[in-house]
């Protein structure tokens, strides 16, 4: 697994912007200021992890760069994040979104979920109470992001 640093990532032209040095990261990271982690596994880029101040954000990718999944955790106290949001997409071969299934998290245990058929415009809403144990996770510290990497949080 090899970790390159960058300002921000662009998901419509599917690159970083502004490539950072480890230091620089570093820095960015200790100070939490916005960075992103671009990670790779066998040379192809498969996860962004944005780290903001207040939010994580990971990005699962395809081969061809398309964030399939996407998690959105809240920087909580005491070096804690909360998985707040999840959002699923499916897409044709020819990259066009078919289906969004969103996924919101409560910290009391509410669920809302939305699937959006992108073809026909519809979308169903759905409203449940779940455990939420596997919603916690730890701040990362720096170079140690793989427990973020977790696509079935279960």
């Amino acid at each position: 697994m090899k970790y390159t640093y960058c300002t921000m990532w662009c998901d419509v032209r599917k690159a970083p912007w502004k490539m950072l040095d480890e230091k620089e990261a570093y820095r960015n990271h200790n100070k939490k200021e916005q960075y992103c982690v671009l990670v790779e596994i066998d040379d192809i880029l498969t996860h962004v992890i944005e780290i903001g101040k207040n939010d994580i954000l990971i990005r699962f990718l395809d081969e061809d760069k398309f964030s399939y999944l996407c998690y959105s955790f809240l920087v909580k106290e005491q070096g804690k994040l909360f998985l707040k949001g999840a959002d699923y997409t499916d897409y044709e071969a020819t990259g066009e979104e078919r289906e969004r299934v969103l996924f919101n998290f409560f910290e009391n245990g509410c669920l809302l979920m939305e699937k959006i058929n992108r073809r026909t415009g519809e979308s169903e809403e759905f409203e449940s109470t779940v455990d939420l144990e596997t919603n916690w996770d730890n701040y990362p510290k720096f170079g140690d992001y793989t427990h973020l990497l977790i696509e079935e949080r279960e």
